[in-house]
């Protein structure tokens, strides 16, 4: 009896799949030509658009397909190059786009900049350390300009308790 049971098995199995090569399910039937089309144009592009089909059915689906995955072998519309002829831009490289279509800047002179405070200089000898520039400018000067010119404040005194502030930097325009 032992023997006898995975034969039975077997058997009660391969009886319940279904037929093996036919073509009853519904992947397995094959398309008409014209839906092959519709499949092809809707799966691989945005859908069709007006003479696609009549392309694809020119061309056959294998052969469009190639030709979608190979654009350079695709040839060009005769009309389009009379129609792109009057766009220059479509000849040139960039750097002569960038050339003559970036709009030139005013020149503007430098500014002129201004050290406040002592310089002394970049010689190893003048630096802290041999590193480090010396401070020379009491940023209490820089500060208390900007809150008399900005926020009106005349008495520094309450920003900077026994602070003896110096001339003016003129650090802001009038």
């Amino acid at each position: 009896m032992k023997r006898w049971l995975p034969m039975i098995a077997a058997a009660a199995l391969v009886a319940s799949t279904p037929h093996w090569g036919s073509a009853s399910g519904p992947f397995e039937q094959r398309l008409s030509q014209d839906r092959q089309i519709m499949q092809a144009l809707n799966r691989l592009t945005f859908g069709p658009r007006p003479g696609d089909v009549e392309e694809v059915r020119r061309l056959g689906v294998a052969k469009w397909i190639e030709l979608q995955l190979h654009p350079d072998r695709i040839p060009e519309n005769p009309g389009l190059d009379e129609k792109l002829k009057p766009l220059e831009t479509l000849r040139m490289n960039l750097p002569e786009i960038v050339e003559k279509y970036t709009p030139q800047q005013p020149r503007r002179p430098p500014r002129v900049q201004k050290v406040y405070g002592k310089w002394p200089g970049l010689e190893k000898e003048q630096l802290i350390e041999g590193r480090d520039l010396a401070v020379t400018t009491d940023y209490r000067d820089v500060l208390g300009e900007l809150i008399r010119g900005h926020l009106g404040q005349r008495d520094l005194g309450t920003f900077f308790p026994g602070y003896q502030p110096c001339d003016p930097l003129a650090l802001l325009r009038a």
